[in-house]
């Protein structure tokens, strides 16, 4: 059996402020295999903070994490009720806070903290779960108001893909 192919990979442009301002209410990124056997719609996505590298945060409030940089490609956000697997990592200096939460429509999920050191000058962390979506559900990662991450194109990372339809 070989190895699917991707078809229709047309995503917004790696960087662009369309990616960005849909990456910040996230769904998935649908990848259309015109080889797959079952001729059905494969869901994954990755994607990083984006840009060169410097601090996001730490901020007042709450913030939604946007990922501007998509790492594989894609055709269009699911709309494939199911069991999704989202993961979450980053990269922090050791000297701020760092809290992330991953979130289902303002439901937390899961979290990700590490505490403030004068002797730890780099951090990294994650998190990761199975999840039950449904048409409309939201999902997305939340920097947490005072704590801090490190981000560009490879850094501080966001992915998700459908597991059971």
């Amino acid at each position: 059996m070989s190895n699917p192919t991707p078809v229709e990979a047309a995503v917004p442009e790696a960087g662009s402020q369309y990616f960005g301002r849909r990456a910040a209410k996230l769904l998935l990124v649908v990848i259309r295999e015109g080889t797959c056997p079952a001729k059905r719609p494969k869901v994954a996505f990755s994607a990083a903070i984006g840009g060169e590298s410097r601090a996001i945060g730490p901020f007042t409030t709450d913030i939604t994490l946007i990922y501007k940089r998509v790492i594989n490609i894609g055709s269009a956000y699911s709309t494939i009720s199911g069991v999704y697997y989202f993961t979450f990592s980053y990269h922090a200096g050791g000297n701020n806070l760092v809290q992330l939460n991953l979130y289902k429509n303002n439901k937390l999920l899961v979290a990700s903290f590490d505490h403030q050191s004068v002797y730890d000058n780099a951090d990294n962390g994650g998190n990761a779960v199975f999840v039950q979506l449904q048409q409309g559900d939201q999902v997305f990662v939340r920097l947490i108001a005072n704590t801090h991450i490190w981000g560009n194109d490879a850094l501080s990372t966001f992915s998700g893909c459908l597991v059971v339809e």
